[in-house]
């Protein structure tokens, strides 16, 4: 899932991100500290791996501005210091917890969005019926997501899923067109100025199905507009999965409550 930084420059987030951990740690060692470093440097080998830019692509100075000393470096004064510390430690301690850990590749040549997509129609309760599986969706059923306009034209997203002990998990986010010729490309974010890729691969003529992917191959759902549709599509949503290039081996099929 690709990360764009919301209009922030990658040294930007690195310089705040290092100016929070080693500034911070010594004001509140039981919340910062190695563990925050390991986690960005985990995020970004999780990063490297699945071929996306961000962090893993920094060198090392620019990643956690190594050798870089703000005195040097910036015209800060200790109050502005301590505020950007603040923040950067808030970012780096909730890092790990929000940033989704890709699956296996399902798709190797993800094709373009066939469909132009009327954004009104596609507002509303949709419900999940199989999935690639993803770190934030780790073992949940009963997954609904729920659509609505916002004032500015950007769409409000609620995610929401049962996990195993029966509890309900939901995440609210909101997305913004980037593809006004089709509005098929969306980005969406659960995270401030962290945004993935939702695009909508295909989709019934009058919006009771969907196929949604993204340009990497690692994530895959398929939304219907009732909690149980028929059999016949069902093995409909399978066939057209497949000629779109994607691994049915690596499908996890959600149960929905009767």
């Amino acid at each position: 899932m690709a990360i764009d930084y919301g209009g922030w420059s990658r040294l930007s987030w690195a310089r705040t991100l290092r100016a929070g951990w080693r500034d911070n740690r010594l004001k509140h060692p039981a919340t910062t500290g190695p563990h925050t470093l390991q986690c960005l440097k985990s995020w970004s080998l999780r990063q490297r791996r699945s071929g996306n830019e961000g962090w893993a692509t920094f060198s090392q100075n620019e990643r956690f501005g190594l050798g870089i000393k703000p005195k040097d470096r910036f015209s800060m004064n200790r109050k502005y210091l301590a505020t950007t510390g603040l923040i950067g430690a808030l970012l780096a301690t909730t890092a790990c917890a929000v940033i989704p850990r890709p699956g296996p590749v399902g798709n190797h040549a993800v094709p373009e969005p066939v469909k132009r997509v009327d954004v009104n129609k596609y507002m509303g309760r949709w419900y999940e019926q199989f999935r690639y599986e993803a770190s934030f969706q780790k073992d949940m059923d009963a997954v609904t997501a729920d659509y609505s306009l916002n004032d500015d034209g950007t769409v409000k997203v609620v995610n929401r899923g049962q996990k195993p002990n029966g509890k309900f998990k939901q995440s609210t986010g909101k997305a913004k067109i980037v593809d006004p010729t089709t509005n098929a490309k969306l980005k969406v974010s659960f995270f401030g100025p962290f945004y993935g890729d939702y695009w909508v691969l295909d989709h019934g003529e009058n919006y009771e199905w969907s196929l949604v992917g993204e340009p990497s191959g690692r994530y895959l759902w398929a939304l219907t507009r009732t909690a149980r549709p028929a059999p016949e599509m069902m093995a409909m949503l399978e066939n057209r999965a497949k000629e779109l290039g994607y691994d049915w081996s690596l499908v996890r099929v959600t149960k929905q409550p009767n």
